[in-house]
């Protein structure tokens, strides 16, 4: 019985001990060990800590280019501004649009759908899709490789640049914007402007009623974008269908709460 007794004993200061260890730790636990917001738990590698530069130095990742990026590409791409969610840096410059994930594991060259493929007309259709050619290389997750294409004629670019010359692909051009939703926006040498989806590698070609436009910005929730047409200033779906006029001779911007401000430029005649 002596013995029963210090067997009940240990066994209740056992279980106080578990209880004890338990209320000291966090509601939720790690399974396995992996904090599950983390992007090593989504599928992606640890990142590099905050301000540390994406590591292309040592070798080229596979990814989505025929041939690989200069040295300046690498070193621009390595500490270029994160994407939205954190996950891609994006760079474009003489050699081209690139795509690095942060983690250096994946390499992207941009490249376009030709001058032939159909764009949506500004109405509410969605945006053409489509990468031609081949390139033998991993691509993305659940991708694979698909890159380079022959351009037909070529048009007037936007903003002054010049547009592509006959039998040129088109490439491009301006300032790179991401969106919130960690997309790229852009405009090409045929004037015409593009979304990229580092995750799917996919590039959507945008209404054509957004060719020659200047200024697109995204608004905070990225549902909608605002841009110019010489003096003329748009709203529309974030693919630039549906597109309203909200002013001419006018200024706009989001402000915080995702609202349009529209001011009139000084001496301007306000729009009937």
């Amino acid at each position: 019985m002596p013995g029963l007794a210090r067997y009940a004993a240990l066994t209740l200061a056992l279980l106080l001990l578990s209880g004890c260890a338990r209320s000291n730790t966090a509601e939720t636990e790690i399974p396995n060990g992996i904090d599950p917001g983390s992007p090593f738990a989504a599928g992606y590698p640890a990142l590099p800590a905050p301000g540390q530069p994406t590591p292309l130095g040592d070798r080229l990742p596979s990814g989505l280019y025929a041939s690989p990026p200069s040295a300046d590409t690498l070193a621009a791409l390595a500490t270029a501004a994160p994407s939205p969610d954190g996950l891609f840096r994006a760079v474009l410059n003489a050699d081209g649009l690139w795509v690095t994930r942060i983690d250096g594991a994946w390499l992207w060259h941009v490249t376009l759908p030709p001058l032939t493929a159909p764009q949506p007309d500004g109405q509410g259709l969605s945006g053409a899709q489509g990468q031609g050619g081949t390139q033998g290389q991993t691509g993305a997750p659940g991708q694979t490789g698909a890159q380079g294409q022959t351009g037909a004629q070529g048009q007037t670019g936007s903003q002054g640049q010049p547009g592509a010359a006959d039998g040129e692909a088109p490439v491009p051009t301006g300032a790179l914007q991401w969106t919130p939703q960690s997309t790229l926006l852009f405009a090409d040498t045929a004037g015409r402007w593009l979304e990229a989806d580092p995750l799917t590698a996919r590039v959507v070609l945008l209404s054509a009623f957004l060719n020659g436009a200047s200024g697109v910005t995204p608004s905070p929730d990225g549902g909608r974008i605002l841009f110019y047409k010489g003096s003329q200033l748009y709203t529309a779906l974030r693919d630039g269908t549906q597109p309203q006029l909200v002013g001419e001779n006018a200024t706009g911007y989001w402000d915080s709460a995702g609202q349009l401000v529209v001011e009139q430029k000084p001496g301007a005649q306000p729009q009937q």
